[in-house]
């Protein structure tokens, strides 16, 4: 899995000076995602984020895909000559606030003027950047809570096994296709109470003793996305199937990742 580094980096570098600056940027590996206002006015309008919905979320819906569901690392423009005002303390705040850091790569002796932008659009550039910031800490919060272990699957039917944690607390659970999906982030989505409805267990085994008396996992296909719960997950199935001999169904019922 893609590590999520949680961080934010800030450039005051419009995409028309990428060419001379972006091969000497640091990089371990990293995957970005660049919010730029030139390059995303060429896409569409996004001065319009505040009057019209269906703009906002066009730019969230790939934001959210790229940073919250593929751990992309955000790189936005900001204008670092203007390192004061409200707007700069309300973004370190927010940052701070949800443990994130800030990487600053400012030009030396750089006027805002030089951003051939007025002044009112990097106004306006700086709210966008802060409403789609404060969006995307808060589904990552909430996408980070899971972690997907493995997937049943019959025919069309899957259960899905994963790990949820809260204030420092593991526990663990399974759902079918439709609740899994309810509990995870979407842009367009709003959470749902099915959370409420579901069981969550102290243990990975205690969630599978009780699975095992929910279903006949013997007709099930098995897909570890974790391949360390393999071992447990074929002793607690022995147990409940009161037999030692599970090398056939393994054969039968293992897919392999």
């Amino acid at each position: 899995m893609n590590l999520r580094k949680k961080k934010i980096i800030l450039v005051d570098k419009v995409s028309k000076d990428r060419p001379v600056w972006v091969d000497d940027f640091p990089n371990d590996g990293e995957e970005f995602c660049l919010m730029d206002p030139l390059e995303l006015f060429t896409q569409l309008d996004w001065t319009q984020f505040e009057d019209d919905a269906q703009t906002i979320n066009q730019i969230y819906s790939h934001v959210f895909e790229e940073v919250v569901i593929h751990r992309k690392t955000v790189i936005c423009f900001w204008p670092l000559s203007e390192q004061m005002g409200n707007e700069w303390f309300e973004l370190k705040t927010l940052l701070s606030k949800n443990n994130f850091d800030l990487e600053v790569y400012k030009q030396p002796l750089f006027e805002s003027s030089g951003y051939e932008l007025d002044y009112e659009i990097l106004r306006s550039w700086k709210r966008l950047v802060y409403f789609l910031i404060d969006s995307l800490l808060e589904d990552i919060q909430l996408n980070d809570q899971f972690e997907e272990l493995a997937t049943l699957t019959n025919g069309n039917e899957s259960i899905f096994l994963f790990r949820m944690e809260n204030n420092g607390v593991i526990q663990y659970s399974f759902a079918s296709n439709l609740e899994y999906f309810d509990l995870i982030p979407h842009p367009d989505l709003k959470p749902s109470a099915t959370e409420d409805k579901l069981s969550f267990f102290d243990s990975f085994d205690e969630m599978l003793a009780s699975l095992f008396h929910r279903i006949d996992a013997s007709g099930y296909r098995i897909t570890f996305n974790d391949r360390n719960l393999e071992k447990s997950f074929y002793h607690v199935f022995a147990n409940e199937l009161k037999t030692e001999n599970i090398i056939q169904h393994w054969l039968t019922t293992y897919s392999l990742n």
